[in-house]
């Protein structure tokens, strides 16, 4: 049986589509408008283009049987059926302050004015550059944001030490929370890591409870990142109650148990983001949560 998705007024949400699955959309009340975008979950820099989609079908109107491309030329999804009686219009941005401030006067956007979730969001999909940037590719709301730029220099060991991590790697992490939801968002993009990953906990990507130049337990598990030796990204959503897939040596448990995103929102300073490879069991790259 499918999953259903009601989407109220001036909210979104997102969801994984697999290759070769399908996504219905309807308009069960008639007159209603949504917007879609679309990113590869392996690298969210590529995301679907309204100019290619409309450069290649050489037309503006798009209707079944019509393949909708990424900024890459790749055909990110197909219009497989279209029972609409309208056209589609796949002109305009998403929309947008300005889309309302210029087309409409701003009457329509002064209808919205006060909805945080439409101010902070509906405005901050793409920017000029085509790209997405950071927490911006999510649709919800967060209590909070992070962002970490870790480096091969903050490694540390279980005894204190600091030990070299894979010189010359970076790694960029964003984070957005919802505490009251529990939820955690996360772009990560690491740079000329390479090798294969490496952890006893259920990935080798984390962000663990411990302050500057010291050790601790992680606390979160990530996907890792995939790509190739010179960029690799992981880019989606967990949802607790978390699991790292390590136990503590003392209480038998895994390292997640009783773990809430309010701490990090209580202490950003107290959790670091690393990643761990063969080569660099420790940690290739390390850096502490910064609020943004």
């Amino acid at each position: 049986m499918a999953d259903k998705i009601e989407i109220s007024p001036r909210t979104g949400t997102a969801f994984t589509l697999n290759k070769g699955q399908r996504l219905t959309v309807i308009d069960p009340k008639g007159v209603q408008v949504s917007d879609l975008v679309a990113f590869n979950r392996h690298d969210p820099d590529e995301v679907i283009s309204n100019g290619r989609t409309l450069d290649y079908a050489s037309r503006i109107f798009l209707t079944t049987d019509d393949p909708l491309y990424s900024n890459r030329s790749n055909v990110m999804l197909k219009i497989v059926a279209d029972n609409s009686p309208g056209k589609h219009d796949f002109l305009l941005t998403p929309c947008s302050k300005d889309t309302f401030r210029i087309i409409y006067g701003d009457k329509k956007y002064d209808e919205h004015k006060g909805d945080k979730k439409y101010d902070d969001h509906k405005e901050e999909y793409h920017h000029d550059d085509g790209k997405t940037h950071g927490l911006s590719a999510f649709p919800f709301d967060f209590t909070s944001t992070y962002y970490v730029k870790a480096t091969p220099d903050n490694i540390i060991v279980a005894n204190g030490s600091r030990v070299p991590g894979q010189e010359g790697a970076v790694g960029h992490f964003s984070f957005g929370i919802n505490s009251k939801e529990e939820v955690i968002c996360y772009n990560i993009t690491l740079i000329g890591v390479t090798g294969e990953y490496q952890s006893p906990a259920a990935t080798a990507t984390h962000v663990h409870e411990s302050a500057a130049g010291k050790f601790g337990p992680p606390r979160l598990a990530f996907p890792n990142p995939t790509g190739d030796d010179y960029k690799r990204t992981s880019f989606g959503c967990l949802k607790g109650p978390f699991r790292t897939g390590l136990n503590n040596t003392q209480t038998g448990l895994d390292t997640a148990t009783g773990f809430s995103l309010s701490q990090i929102e209580a202490n950003p300073a107290g959790f670091a983001a690393d990643t761990h490879t063969s080569r660099f069991v420790a940690g290739a790259v390390r850096g502490q949560l910064q609020k943004k």
